[in-house]
């Protein structure tokens, strides 16, 4: 008989490490997705000199496409406008991923939150005539 009760109080125990570990595997599947769009963002500034108003249409469509929108990510232009050859150009992906595997009968007590931060730096490589 005590060894039903033990396995009847491990069960709740091991099913909370497991959804524990299923958002654990969310988070770092945001993260990346976040680190995704930085570098893409990137990519695309270096090759036409700067954030102009189309890479930052193309990084805004991305972002819809990997719903990164619809988690509330946001994505930080740290040089704005065009950037001749050398220069540096930065951006900065930023979200947040609440936890809720330890949520206490949906009261809220237990939820955390992480924040997501996905810098990223790359160089110009057009040559612009002033």
């Amino acid at each position: 008989m005590s060894k039903h009760i033990a396995v009847l109080l491990f069960i709740p125990f091991e099913v909370a490490i497991i959804l524990l570990l299923l958002e654990f595997s969310c988070h770092g599947f945001l993260y990346q997705k976040a680190n995704d769009l930085s570098e893409y963002a990137i990519k695309l500034a270096e090759q036409e000199g700067g954030f102009t108003d189309s890479v930052k249409q193309k990084v805004a469509g991305r972002m819809h496409k990997d719903h990164l929108d619809v988690n509330g990510f946001t994505v930080q232009y740290i040089t704005e406008g065009r950037k001749n050859y050398g220069e540096t150009i930065e951006v900065n992906t930023t979200g947040t991923f609440t936890y809720r595997t330890l949520n206490v009968l949906g009261t809220g007590i237990g939820n955390f939150s992480k924040r997501i931060n996905a810098p990223d730096m790359g160089y110009s490589t057009v040559w612009y005539r002033d």
